[in-house]
């Protein structure tokens, strides 16, 4: 387990930090989400399996695109992608999962 936290610098030198913020490793026995499927192809609907441990009032998902803008937020245990494949370009996406103070990252290829 680390944490972290966040200085932020504008372009006038002035800085300021983020809250503390935890990252704890994935164990093998953790149960970790599940992005399905990936890549992401015309035909498919995304969606994302939590696991059980997750609280379901603490979680909200994120879909970022290359340029770090949120296409999509949602709250709860399950997600999918109702925005249309026609959206989203054929490039690399994140999903951001945050439980708490647990932040989880994963990769999402579109076709």
């Amino acid at each position: 387990m680390r944490y972290y936290r966040i200085k932020q610098v504008d372009e006038y030198g002035d800085y300021s930090y983020s809250s503390v913020f935890k990252i704890t490793g994935q164990g093998k026995n953790q149960e970790k989400p599940i992005v399905y499927p990936n890549p992401l192809t015309k035909q498919n609907t995304l969606q994302v399996q939590l696991p059980a441990h997750f609280d379901q009032g603490r979680t909200n998902i994120m879909l970022i695109d290359p340029l770090g803008e949120v296409i999509q937020e949602s709250s709860g245990t399950s997600f999918q992608n109702h925005l249309g494949q026609k959206t989203l370009k054929p490039v690399l996406y994140l999903i951001q999962i945050q439980n708490g103070c647990e932040i989880v990252v994963e990769k999402l290829w579109v076709r």
